[in-house]
């Protein structure tokens, strides 16, 4: 295996010739991202009809894609000072990686059991999404330290391919298990349980794979002076960036939350469908990773953010024209898989270029903070929209229209962006 391994993955992987220790990060860092996606695919995009399973209202439903999220966040605000105190980054983030994985037992647990109060489901969706969220800021600053600045877009963009077939697969294989298990109600529970436990193993095996890249010294960061950063003209690369991703978050999230309820609920698509047109928006992504990353690489992220807010914009408008047809709804899937992926692919890149390295990691946990609290402030505007029209199609209409006029806000914010790369931090060829 040893023997073919490195010139099987020149054919699909961009790593440095010849075999070198970048390349095996590089290639950990791939695998890694892999089964990590693939986890989310089986896990993360069955919360919120998990939810509906366990009798939670359309609005908990929406809300608990985002809520945890902000709870975990606040939580990684602790990142830089464990950082610091570890001098690396490897232990750190796979050691939550692998917390991650365990706590898939929890949710096996409330699936097995058929029911539980709406404060355990929040909990335990809490748990799972700390695993990766509390150490998110921490792994954007490793990998600033081994990928090139050269060739980051680059990378990027084919990793992000590989993630998103990964993905892919997770969302395939938790659509086919669960329509094999929707028979009743307690058959479709135990499929969840099937679902939630093949993620867990996933996940686990994606912490395993980390402890196989190098780690990196943490630099000594200077603490965020605010004092000096509102001044004007100071940090300007740093707060555009955060004014973009929280607005281009919030504007997002006011209707994607709930486009699993719409779906399942209020159009009644059986589980199959629901995947399928899920997957419509993965293969959107997919398609889109080349074109994307050719646009970053030769523009640059912000023109990038352009095109993604410019592809989310309708995106809305089109769940609703499409209706009960599935054709109509996997074109609409299949934009806003490019809107999602080049906003995916602009924030990574900004995330290690427009940040000053002696305060990265604690301006990424802040701006995780940030975005997330938008993730969460888009969430409950739109349960709010959806509770006060009611959850029929009124309700949904002005869900859908209004997260368009939302989204069109957004533009200004992108371009404002900018950059200052630093030099290379990579910690070797």
């Amino acid at each position: 295996m040893a023997a073919w391994m490195p010139t099987y993955l020149q054919r699909f992987l961009p790593f440095p010739k010849p075999w070198t220790p970048l390349r095996r990060d590089l290639m950990c860092c791939t695998y890694d991202g892999w089964l990590y996606t693939f986890m989310t695919g089986l896990i993360d995009s069955s919360l919120a009809i998990f939810a509906l399973a366990l009798g939670l209202s359309e609005a908990n439903a929406g809300l608990i894609q985002t809520v945890p999220l902000l709870i975990a966040s606040v939580l990684g605000l602790s990142t830089p000072l464990v950082i610091r105190r570890l001098s690396g980054y490897r232990t750190y983030v796979s050691t939550w990686a692998g917390m991650q994985g365990l706590t898939a037992a929890l949710l096996v647990f409330l699936a097995l059991r058929g029911a539980a109060p709406t404060w355990l489901v929040f909990f335990a969706a809490t748990l799972h999404v700390s695993g990766a969220t509390i150490a998110g800021s921490a792994w954007i600053a490793w990998a600033s330290r081994f990928v090139p600045t050269q060739t980051r877009a680059r990378y990027f963009a084919r990793r992000n391919r590989h993630l998103q077939v990964g993905l892919l697969c997770g969302l395939m294989l938790s659509g086919w298990i669960l329509k094999l298990s929707e028979s009743t109600t307690a058959a479709s529970l135990t499929g969840f349980a099937v679902v939630f436990a093949i993620g867990g193993v996933a996940r686990l095996a994606s912490a395993w794979i980390m402890r196989g890249t190098r780690d990196a010294a943490s630099i000594q960061e200077e603490p965020i002076n605010l004092a000096t950063a509102i001044r004007p003209g100071a940090a300007r690369a740093e707060i555009r960036f955060i004014t973009f991703a929280f607005g281009a978050t919030l504007a997002m999230n006011i209707a994607q939350p709930f486009w699993a309820p719409f779906a399942k609920e209020h159009l009644a698509h059986p589980y199959f469908t629901y995947f399928v047109l899920f997957a419509c928006m993965i293969l959107g992504k997919i398609l889109s990773t080349f074109p994307l990353g050719a646009i970053a690489d030769r523009f640059g992220p912000r023109v990038l953010a352009l095109v993604a807010v410019g592809a989310m914009i309708p995106a809305p408008l089109l769940w609703l024209l499409a209706g009960d047809s599935i054709l109509g709804m996997a074109i609409a899937q299949l934009l806003t898989g490019v809107g999602v992926q080049g906003m995916e692919l602009s924030i990574i890149l900004l995330q290690l270029g427009s940040l000053n390295p002696r305060q990265h990691t604690a301006l990424l946990s802040v701006q995780t903070l940030i975005t997330n609290l938008a993730t969460v402030a888009g969430s409950v505007i739109g349960a709010q929209i959806l509770i006060r029209w009611g959850r029929e199609s009124d309700g949904y209409i002005a869900l859908f229209v209004a997260a368009a006029a939302i989204r069109t806000a957004a533009l200004p914010l992108a371009w404002r962006l900018q950059t200052h790369d630093a030099t290379d931090r990579f910690i070797g060829k």
